[in-house]
């Protein structure tokens, strides 16, 4: 449901031309997110109900079943590209499941897999951090140099809390006037704080009733995702590496070419204003070049430098890709830059 929200809207938003065809594809997107609101409104009755009957505790951090908002239903479309930032975040050395592999190593051989509640039923962590389950994109808004925040583990920010705490409490408007001011006033802190969009908690709790063989499925295609994504990453990677040597030997040449056009034109001058003019910007781009060298070779590849009188950099790049990329050869992996 909330791909098919999302997708709806982009596809109205990109796609749809002529008033008659894009007043249908409003109604067909509002018709999307009341079925959406819906569904979310029988799961809150349902989680009301069991709450009424004690089958589990809202105040428990570790809740089976929190509290379903519309924005717990996003979830980041793993057929787009990255967003900006997203490659400088490394993947995590564990990729495992979580929650189903903790209580498949607690179950013997002979034993039935635990599913749903039970009063044995002992709480376990639902999931790790994995590339799959709580990604983190780009940070959203301005950033800051350094972020101080005065929250304690003891007194944690009051989002949740207050709206788990709030469906069981009777308190009365003066309390709860008091508290949505400090909860406003905290909010607005937040904003200015840098944030990190993450999977709704929707995501990361869904894979608690597969069955083994699903969760192999779901794990082995998430691996497929990330493999491939962490590939094109390599990939542009060793293109901006080798671009800005690219680009270091084009600054180089044209700062040297200006300077000798200019040491031309200054030595065919007669007039001493028109020579020192063209000395001047010779001089100019002979510095600019001499700095740019000495950077260049400050922070150049040995392999790619020095290139000898016709060898072009493609070739010294073409080489070192060959044995920079060794490894696959050997694990017989193909190289997918070879096909473009």
């Amino acid at each position: 449901m909330p791909s098919l929200v999302k997708r709806s809207s982009s596809f109205c938003s990109k796609e749809i031309r002529t008033q008659d065809a894009k007043t249908r594809s409003e109604r067909d997107v509002a018709t999307t997110f009341v079925r959406r609101d819906r569904h979310i409104t029988a799961y809150n009755h349902a989680r009301r109900a069991l709450i009424n009957l004690g089958a589990f505790d809202a105040t428990m951090e570790d809740s089976p079943y929190p509290l379903l908002k519309p924005e717990d239903t996003h979830r980041h479309n793993v057929n787009i590209k990255r967003r900006l930032g997203d490659s400088k975040r490394r993947e995590g050395l564990l990729w495992t499941v979580g929650a189903a592999s903790d209580l498949l190593a607690m179950t013997e051989p002979d034993e039935k897999l635990l599913v749903g509640l039970d009063e044995n039923f002992i709480p376990i962590r639902l999931v790790t951090p994995t590339q799959m389950t709580q990604r983190v994109s780009a940070p959203t808004g301005p950033q800051k140099k350094a972020v101080e925040c005065s929250r304690s583990p003891e007194n944690p920010a009051p989002v949740d809390r207050r709206e788990e705490n709030s469906e069981g409490s009777d308190s009365d408007d003066s309390d709860n006037d008091s508290m949505s001011v400090k909860w406003g006033k905290q909010k607005a802190k937040e904003k200015k704080e840098k944030k990190f969009r993450k999977d709704s908690w929707l995501w990361t709790k869904g894979t608690r009733n597969m069955t083994p063989e699903e969760i192999q499925q779901w794990d082995s295609e998430g691996d497929c995702i990330q493999w491939f994504r962490a590939e094109a990453e390599m990939y542009r990677w060793m293109e901006q590496f080798e671009s800005k040597h690219a680009e270091f030997e084009r600054v180089i040449a044209f700062f040297r070419t200006m300077a000798n056009a200019w040491t031309f034109l200054g030595n065919n001058q007669t007039l001493p204003g028109y020579r020192a003019y063209a000395n001047y910007h010779a001089a100019m781009f002979t510095d600019l070049a001499n700095d740019a060298d000495l950077r260049y070779k400050r922070v150049g590849h040995p392999a790619f430098m020095n290139l000898n009188g016709d060898e072009i950099l493609a070739d010294r790049v073409l080489d070192w890709r060959k044995e920079w990329l060794k490894w696959m050869d050997d694990l017989n992996i193909h190289r997918a830059y070879l096909d473009a």
